[in-house]
């Protein structure tokens, strides 16, 4: 009896005094985290060739980049989704760094996007809602033809809870990846009946308060193929999306631009500008529009790059001259 009495204390010793390491471990990511200056970590600014952007601390991390990165206006939040595990779960999730007392955050999950798919975060122009996709409430596998576009408001005290975009914009079919002009104007993929191909690309306006029937952008940029990820210059003068195809099988960054008569050009590859495009998607602009962001494979892993957008200037010159 005294031999169990003399194990117990000693089990209960190592128990206790294993107490103070399970709670510096539990906080090492935060105290050891670098301190970043800002704007984009102290990152030096791209030229014409694409760089992988924040390695360490949003590329090149643990988990698999599924989107750019969407900064807010005044460059002190940003907002990112990627594949990852959580709670023994896979699944695609929101993350979030905030920049606090002149340091950047560590990264962290958003909390409603924790047990349930969530990607592509974007802001609308007030930055009073984020919106982004998502398949909840059904499970991650059956994400593919349940994606439909959310939104949370910002409050003083946190996030509302999720919100379904109602019809126009949302379908019987799959909507995702929304971006929007200062008007509030959106465009987003939807493989709603109707379309072209696989999936397209539409425009919403926004007038009096709603969202108004969907159009989609015709055949200057939809195709049989699969249309989705677009990115809106502020001004809508051009527009950045992905391409997958079958035949050859792959997917590539494609551009459009707005002529003065409303129509577009036809879209053409990136990837002759910058072979790293040849296998880039989900494109997005930094606050002022001065950087293009993108997710690209490279050695089998999905990374974030971003470059200087005067390239988008050159194929404008080109295209419409």
């Amino acid at each position: 009896m005294k031999t169990n009495k003399k194990i117990i204390v000693i089990l209960l010793t190592i128990f206790i005094s294993t107490i103070p390491a399970l709670a510096q471990e539990n906080t090492k990511d935060k105290s050891d985290f670098p301190a970043l200056a800002s704007p984009y970590f102290g990152q030096k600014p791209p030229g014409k060739k694409a760089e992988i952007f924040a390695p360490g601390i949003i590329s090149r991390s643990d988990y698999h980049e599924h989107s750019s990165p969407f900064f807010t206006k005044d460059g002190k939040e940003v907002y990112w989704s990627a594949q990852c595990m959580y709670e023994g779960e896979s699944n695609q999730r929101i993350f979030f760094m905030k920049l606090e007392n002149g340091k950047w955050t560590p990264p962290e999950i958003l909390d409603f996007t924790k047990k349930f798919h969530g990607g592509g975060p974007v802001f609308s122009l007030d930055e009073k809602r984020l919106f982004f996709y998502s398949c909840r409430p059904k499970p991650f596998k059956e994400r593919f033809d349940n994606l439909h576009i959310w939104y949370v408001e910002k409050t003083n005290t946190g996030w509302t809870e999720p919100v379904k975009m109602s019809q126009p914009v949302n379908s019987e079919k799959s909507e995702s990846n929304p971006t929007f002009t200062p008007e509030g104007t959106m465009y987003f993929d939807s493989k709603r009946e109707g379309g072209k191909g696989k999936a397209d690309i539409y425009r919403s306006q926004f007038i009096n308060g709603k969202f108004k029937k969907p159009q989609n952008l015709g055949e200057a940029i939809n195709t049989e193929d699969t249309e989705y990820a677009p990115c809106i210059a502020p001004d809508e003068s051009y527009l950045v999306f992905s391409r997958y195809t079958e035949n050859p099988k792959g997917v590539q960054l494609y551009i459009s631009f707005h002529r003065p008569d409303g129509s577009w050009t036809k879209a053409v590859k990136m990837s002759e500008k910058n072979k790293l495009f040849g296998k880039a998607r989900f494109p997005g602009l930094s606050p002022n529009g001065k950087y293009l962001f993108f997710c690209a494979y490279a050695n089998r892993d999905v990374e974030i790059y971003w470059v200087n957008a005067k390239i988008i200037e050159e194929l404008k010159l080109k295209e419409l001259n």
